[in-house]
């Protein structure tokens, strides 16, 4: 049984050649239409231990509970093979264990290796060791069928607002390489429903007997894939669906994860057929950059797990497939859930926008998490976006979010939380984001019986009021160049990836503490130099800055990557206003908030059950 095919760069998906092989010489990439071949040069050696091509064998056994496995590949030519073990040391050191190693004389097709792996392997890869001009054609990790396979039917739900280019290409990609194309295991056995809430797509020219594009009321993200989940609940039954697969619109998709996917979940042992297999988020400027692969809530303090990692690094690789962190939730670029822990009573909360999958996954996803390496998608970076309205809705849905799975323990944590975020968006001269901040926790105070009246596309354009208007950057005579060079800077998306020793790593938190504490100690005594004379000039300013970029700032252009900005100015009167709204709002969370967190804790259900949705989706 197939349950990993080796991969080749593609330009439509990841061209990043070692994501795929390392190769320890000059050779000859071959894309052809039906045939892809690497040709390695006498005494050339060929690596798979990368993201796309090595065997996650720590996973595979602990969740499906198999051991033994084969490697087939395809060569012409004369090799030698060898099968290595790989995982990182109680050191922080990447440690080989060799498994298998034989030459291969004049081969002229399929060799069949069979392998076991060991509690401490990590992953499972090969070398390739060329002893005369070798031809390597690809090839297929694979398992003996002994035990019955789980069934297994995905449906994705994709929620799309005036996105059209983005959903044809995806649609277009999951057609060619699993819908429509027969040596798929997914040939006509996956159902895609796409809800389009800006009711701009072409029907005629999506929908098929797999696709489904339902218009849809512009409800947020959150009431697109809602729609998605109903629809989806609805034809479970008849096509006989086990599984939901949340995606964004605007994300590249890996078809080839998918199939990797299905194949996991029919195979996983009985106590892990509830288990919810995320997705990694690469960037697309970058995309050999890992974003998140996972992240933990922890009551409000969002952590990233294993954020921005280079994986063309073999360490990496190994280093991303260790469960030594905690997985919360999954971002809802790539999430995919066993249907039987969604139902009609027990849908997302209508938050429109932002922590709609946090909240979720914390209430459904209680059987736990996976990841694995080769299941990811490619996004835009979120820091490469002005946040605008999301001040609005990140404040006000954690606090939801905690007042339902923490009531008691948010007290604390939600005044910090509010103070912390208005003063730092005052310090980089964003009083509007601030007065955002403000109004979150206010709604918030509303209770529950607010939320389950709102409008939320009324509300949305209430808030978008609020935003700062961009413009082009020329207009305040910056040019596209300077922006760019700005942008340059975060050079932690372009930094090269290597195995730092432990000294090394000890000796930069500690240059990174003294750092911060005297930048603290400045900008905390000087309220960020608003207490001493300005700079003179415009300071440009990226989409996610730290409030060090704004110290004794007069005017800040905050652009973002596609030429767009805005000018602000330092205000001190602006700020006293902000601090007099802040004493008002805290007087109303001295008052309502405990009240307030035990309304949504026992009253949620009111506003995630199918009547409610089916009313709130309905055109107003």
């Amino acid at each position: 049984m197939k349950i990993q095919k080796l991969l080749f760069p593609d330009k439509n998906i990841c061209s990043e050649k070692d994501m795929y092989y390392h190769i320890k010489h000059k050779c000859h990439w071959g894309f052809g239409e039906t045939e892809t071949r690497i040709v390695l040069p006498k005494g050339a050696i060929l690596s798979a231990d990368t993201y796309f091509n090595s065997f996650s064998y720590a996973k595979w056994e602990k969740y499906t509970g198999i051991r033994c496995y084969q490697l087939l590949l395809k060569l012409r030519g004369s090799a030698l093979i060898r099968i290595i073990g790989k995982t990182i040391t109680k050191n922080y050191q990447l440690k080989d264990r060799e498994i298998f190693s034989q030459e291969y004389r004049d081969v002229k097709g399929e060799i069949e290796i069979p392998f076991t792996g060991i509690s401490e392997d990590t992953i499972i890869s090969f070398e390739i060791t060329a002893m005369e001009n070798v031809s390597f054609l690809g090839g297929y990790y694979a398992t003996e069928k002994k035990r019955t396979v789980l069934p297994c039917r995905v449906a994705i739900d994709i929620c799309t607002f005036k996105r059209e280019s983005y959903v044809e290409r995806n649609m277009q990609m999951l057609n060619d390489y699993l819908i429509e194309n027969k040596e798929s295991s997914l040939f006509h056995d996956l159902y895609i429903y796409i809800q389009d809430n800006g009711q701009t797509l072409d029907k005629g020219k999506l929908e098929s007997d797999y696709v489904k594009v339902t218009p849809n009321r512009n409800t947020g993200g959150v009431g697109g894939f809602t729609r998605g989940m109903l629809n989806i609940l609805h034809d479970k039954e008849q096509r006989k669906l086990t599984h939901i697969l949340l995606m964004d619109d605007d994300a590249v998709i890996n078809p080839h994860a998918i199939e990797k996917m299905m194949v996991f979940l029919q195979l996983l042992l009985p106590k892990y057929k509830d288990i919810t297999v995320g997705g990694a988020l690469f960037l697309l400027d970058t995309p050999h950059i890992q974003y998140e692969c996972g992240a933990s809530w922890n009551k409000g303090v969002l952590i990233p797990n294993y954020h921005v990692m280079d994986m063309r690094n073999p360490y990496m690789v190994v280093c991303t497939e260790r469960e030594d962190v905690k997985n919360e939730y999954m971002g809802w670029w790539y999430c995919c859930m066993p249907l039987r822990l969604i139902s009609e009573d027990n849908l997302p909360l209508p938050v429109f926008i932002h922590r709609d999958d946090v909240e979720y996954c914390l209430r459904v996803c209680k059987p736990g998490f996976v990841t694995m390496n080769g299941i990811s998608v490619w996004h835009e970076a979120f820091d490469d976006k002005i946040t605008g309205v999301n001040q609005y809705y990140d404040m006000r849905n954690d606090l939801i979010t905690n007042a339902i799975h923490y009531p008691t323990k948010s007290r604390h944590w939600a005044m910090r939380c509010l103070s912390a975020l208005m003063t730092r968006n005052m310090m980089k001269l964003r009083y509007r984001y601030a007065r955002m901040n403000l109004r979150a926790m206010e709604d918030f105070l509303k209770g529950i019986d607010w939320l389950k009246e709102q409008d939320g596309v009324a509300l949305h354009q209430e808030i978008c009021a609020m935003d700062y208007k961009v413009f082009p950057v020329t207009k305040f005579g910056v040019t596209q160049e300077e922006c760019d060079r700005c942008a340059t800077d975060r050079d932690w998306k372009h930094r090269g990836a290597r195995e730092s020793t432990r000294f090394e790593r000890i000796a930069y938190q500690i240059y990174c503490r003294a750092v911060s504490l005297w930048k603290r100690i400045r900008l905390g005594f000087t309220f960020n130099g608003l207490l001493l004379p300005p700079k003179k000039g415009l300071q440009i300013v990226e989409p996610s800055p730290g409030i060090h970029r704004t110290y004794r700032v007069k005017r800040a252009l905050h652009y973002t990557l596609n030429g767009m900005g805005f000018v602000t100015e330092r205000d001190i009167r602006k700020v006293v206003r902000c601090y007099c709204e802040f004493l008002r709002v805290r007087r109303l969370f001295l008052k309502n908030f405990d009240r307030v967190c035990m309304e949504y804790h026992d009253r949620y259900h009111e506003i995630t059950n199918a009547e409610f949705w089916v009313g709130y989706l309905k055109e107003k």
